[in-house]
């Protein structure tokens, strides 16, 4: 019983006080910073070898489905090589 008086008390005491509140600290303040870089691999950077060239006597020939292949190849390899160009192009000179 005399708990429930001391808290009764306690409690109409910080209810009635004119004390000012604590002061609160603003929380902190995170700053955060991207860099962004250029980073490219030798394999972008180093010169591409030159094409080979076919002999002047060279004699290409195959049916259909051969050809067919080797054309899809070489469109193929043009693709890949101006992909490896354009992206040499991106990196820091």
């Amino acid at each position: 019983m005399m708990l429930a008086a001391l808290s009764a008390a306690t409690l109409h005491a910080c209810a009635t006080s004119r004390t000012e509140a604590p002061a609160i600290a603003p929380d902190p303040l995170i700053e955060t910073r991207t860099v962004v870089r250029t980073v490219c691999p030798p394999e972008v950077t180093t010169a591409l070898p030159a094409r080979p060239q076919p002999a002047p006597d060279a004699i290409i020939q195959g049916n259909d489905a051969g050809m067919g292949w080797l054309s899809a190849l070489l469109v193929h390899l043009g693709l890949v090589e101006g992909r490896i160009t354009d992206a040499k192009d991106q990196c820091p000179k």
